[in-house]
């Protein structure tokens, strides 16, 4: 697992939203870089002051949430990128652009 101080798997990391397997890779990749390393303090600390902050309480997801998200995550939505122009007959298009040229 390649991770990066920006990769949002180390904020999970933090947050302890890893499955077992990830975490083992991100501490692999928390052990090879130091930059990473204190990436991850920063964010602990972080979330610390931010639950020190808010209170106790529960600031999780939970496992059905994160399950429902990566089920989510896998499936094509069709609906996500909607371009409206497209929705517009030609003959549309080509008024508006024929009123903007004599303007």
């Amino acid at each position: 697992m390649k991770m990066t101080s920006d990769d949002p798997a180390l904020t999970a990391f933090v947050l302890g939203e890893l499955s077992e397997n990830e975490v083992a890779e991100a501490n692999r990749a928390l052990k090879d870089d130091e930059n990473l390393l204190e990436e991850k303090e920063t964010l602990t600390a972080l979330t610390e002051l931010l639950f020190d902050i808010l209170g106790a309480g529960s600031h999780s997801l939970g496992e059905e949430r994160i399950a429902e998200i990566h089920r989510a995550g896998n499936l094509p939505d069709s609906n996500v990128l909607v371009l409206e122009h497209r929705r517009r007959s030609r003959r549309q298009s080509f008024l508006a652009v024929g009123g903007v040229a004599a303007v």
